[in-house]
């Protein structure tokens, strides 16, 4: 059976992402993250679903001003395609 591509967000990769950010934000709790993201409802999430938690629990993690917290995203490279309106949206 082939993985579903819901399975590319896993925990493998949150790792390597908070990897990232704590090397541009080292104010951000990869510990703390890692365990809201990846609840007991993680494993039911869809493709969709998945992507809006993490940028959901991201945006509780970053500074607080919308312009500081693209500023951590843009800050590294591989972290700029992370740098979606979704993310951080809600702040605003």
């Amino acid at each position: 059976m082939e993985p579903k591509l819901k399975d590319m967000y896993n925990k493998e990769f949150l790792n390597e992402f908070t990897e990232k950010v704590n090397k541009v934000y080292s104010n951000f709790n990869s510990e703390r993250f890692l365990k809201d993201v990846m609840n007991e409802l993680w494993e039911n999430l869809s493709l969709k679903a998945r992507m809006r938690r993490i940028a959901e629990t991201l945006g509780q993690y970053l500074p607080r001003g919308y312009e500081d917290a693209l500023k951590v995203l843009y800050l590294n490279d591989s972290l700029k395609l992370w740098a979606w309106e979704e993310i951080i949206c809600f702040r605003r």
